[in-house]
């Protein structure tokens, strides 16, 4: 966390993700609690359900959403105070129902 504290440079957590069984879910706790205290940005790993070492936050079906996990690492995604998503461009939202940068 030098970089990120010492302000020397921008930190992207990449491809941080497991399954909801232990040992991994205290691991992803831990990451869940750094990502949300620092505000750091990060990529989630994986959307995809045949990742044997992950598992996605989508279910076998490929449609059906992986409601556990995305409830787990919620909190670690960027959010205005009234609950809507902030997405990583300036002229873009994210979604029907989240928020550009800018606006945020």
């Amino acid at each position: 966390m030098f970089i990120w504290d010492n302000n020397i440079a921008p930190l992207l957590i990449g491809e941080w993700g497991g399954f909801l069984t232990q040992p991994n879910v205290k691991w992803m706790g831990i990451m869940c609690d750094l990502i949300e205290q620092k505000g750091l940005s990060h990529t989630f790993w994986c959307l995809n359900p045949n990742s044997g070492d992950t598992g996605g936050l989508l279910q076998n079906d490929w449609s059906t959403w992986e409601n556990d996990k995305y409830e787990f690492i919620k909190r670690t995604l960027w959010q205005t105070s009234g609950g809507k998503f902030i997405g990583l461009s300036d002229t873009v939202p994210l979604g029907k129902n989240g928020v550009t940068r800018a606006d945020a």
